[in-house]
This record gives structure tokens, sequence and C-alpha cells, in this order.
């Protein structure tokens, strides 16, 4: 499965369609869907969790989270709505936190949520 990482500086690029791989060298990636676990099923701070990951020097896989998200049953836009408070309670670097989005919403975008697909074709 491809991951698409949606932090940290860009140096690496690889099938730039809707699920590409955009890492730094020997950058080290924190599972987006055990993120999402701590939060939905152990009831871990978001804030916390990713605060913790971040200064270890991770960068998480976002689209791993949105797909976990999904099989979940979350909605995208419940999904956006937790990322987007966290990151900027978490990031001060408000350019950092505007470009995770902007590529969160271009996955999201490209990449339709599973529940929407199977009901468009009743």
């Amino acid at each position: 499965m491809l991951a698409w990482v949606l932090s940290g500086n860009i140096t690496k690029l690889e099938n730039p369609g809707c699920a590409g791989i955009f890492v730094e060298v020997n950058m080290k990636v924190f599972s987006g869907s055990t993120l999402f676990e701590l939060k939905a099923t152990h009831g871990i701070p978001f804030d916390i969790t990713l605060q913790n990951v971040l200064q270890k020097g991770y960068v998480v896989d976002w689209v791993d989270f949105i797909e976990c998200a999904r099989k979940n049953k979350w909605y995208d836009f419940q999904t956006m709505d937790a990322i987007i408070f966290v990151l900027q309670d978490v990031i001060s670097d408000k350019n950092e936190v505007q470009e995770i989005i902007s590529r969160m919403k271009l996955y999201i975008t490209n990449n339709r949520h599973p529940m929407l697909c199977s009901e468009e074709k009743r």
C-alpha cells in the first residue's frame, strides 16, 4: 500500500497521483492507524499523542490516519475537523499546518470515501 506522508520537508516524490509517497530520506514515519487507534479506541488525548510523536522525530502518515478513520465509519469532515484542531494546537508553524491541511484536502478530493461510493451504487 502506498503512503502519503503529509508532514515534514518533501525531498522525494514517487507516483504523484492520488496516493504518492512524499518522505524525506531516513525519515521515521509513525503509523496513522496507530495514532487513530490511540485516540478512538484507547481515549488517549490526540494532542498529547501527536506532540510526543513529533518530539521523537517522527512524521505522521496522515493518509493512513484518514483511511483508518474511514474504516471506522468516520466521515471525512469529522476527520478533517479533528486533525485541523490538533495541528493548530500542536504545531506552531502556521505554514506547515496549512501545507498539511492542503495535502489532506487534495487526498480526500481524489480518493472518494468508500461509504459514499457504496451509496452511489444503490
